[in-house]
């Protein structure tokens, strides 16, 4: 996993963002993904409010999906990637 974690953020760069989809993907993903990333420039979506709230208590303030579903997910990409330009 540490492998695929490090070839995809050289090979990706700005041009990935990570998508959180529960709290507890949060608790133990985020602290593996530090390692990696730098999440103060990183672009994060989050799937819902809950998921959202618990990466703000972090210091993450991620674009939220409103709804888990695959048209939502990709208004969030978009406005995610809108909102760095």
């Amino acid at each position: 996993m540490h492998r695929a974690v490090n070839n995809t953020t050289e090979v990706f760069g700005s041009q990935c963002c990570i998508v959180f989809f529960s709290p507890s993907g949060v608790e133990f993903v985020l602290p593996f993904l530090t390692a990696y990333c730098d999440m103060k420039i990183t672009k994060v979506i989050a799937i819902g409010p809950t998921t959202a709230t618990s990466l703000k208590q972090v210091g993450i303030f991620p674009i939220m999906a409103h709804a888990p579903t695959p048209e939502a997910l990709l208004v969030a990409v978009h406005q995610c990637f809108i909102k760095s330009t």
